[in-house]
């Protein structure tokens, strides 16, 4: 039962992700690109996702299971295809 959660929970947060329109998201943000803590993050997005028509109650299902992983975004600064030059990446990557 807890797998179907999670799989549930991913799939609705991937499927809103994909349902926003990112560039209306990033205009809509452009001035406020930084937020102080993960609380104010998560309650743009509230608002942000509200006028996008999600409800309430599906928020408040959702958004208190979300969380800050600072790992993630520490492995994502790593990544090998941001700090090889593209002919490096391409040597090691491609045969």
């Amino acid at each position: 039962m807890y797998q179907k959660t999670k799989y549930f929970l991913f799939l609705s947060l991937f499927f809103i992700a994909l349902s926003f329109n990112l560039n209306a998201l990033a205009e809509q943000n452009e001035n406020d690109t930084s937020y102080e803590t993960f609380s104010q993050w998560k309650a743009s997005f509230r608002q942000i996702a509200r006028q996008k028509g999600l409800s309430d109650s599906f928020l408040n299902r959702i958004l208190p299971k979300l969380q800050y992983l600072p790992h993630v975004l520490d492995s994502d600064k790593k990544q090998s295809e941001f700090l090889l030059s593209f002919w490096d990446y391409t040597d090691r990557t491609l045969t």
